[in-house]
């Protein structure tokens, strides 16, 4: 098979925030997400890209966020293991963009219950430094 797996998703974000408390825009937010990966036995590809328009405030000037990330996982029996990349423009204007290396696992207890852990490294002053 030469294509990937893909899937895209439209999100509608209703303003439950107060702009004058400093809580968001309390504007409506629209994003569209894309998702792809590629299986090659036992090791899949990932790539994702995101976009979010932001609302606008009166108070406050937002960026627009673009996110993208890619990664790579392997699958050992009931267990996944995962590493990513994921960066996204700043949504605070003059700022650096914040970029970060997610890690985690993925494990099936039964049919009805799995379990995850995951964490991420902050690679520059744009974001948190761990999570």
């Amino acid at each position: 098979m030469l294509c990937c797996k893909t899937r895209g998703a439209l999100a509608v974000k209703l303003p439950t925030a107060d702009d004058t408390k400093g809580l968001g825009t309390g504007e409506t937010d629209f994003g569209a997400f894309l998702n792809g990966h590629k299986r090659v036995g036992d090791v899949k590809f990932s790539l994702l890209g995101v976009y979010i328009k932001v609302g606008s405030s009166p108070n406050v000037t937002y960026n627009d966020i673009f996110l993208y990330g890619f990664g790579i996982s392997k699958i050992f029996g009931f267990t996944e293991l995962y590493v990513s990349f994921e960066g996204k423009r700043a949504t605070i204007p003059d700022t650096q963009n914040p970029q970060e290396i997610h890690a985690g696992i993925f494990h099936v207890l039964s049919k009805d219950y799995a379990i995850k852990g995951h964490t991420f490294v902050g690679l520059n002053n744009g974001g948190p430094d761990f999570g």
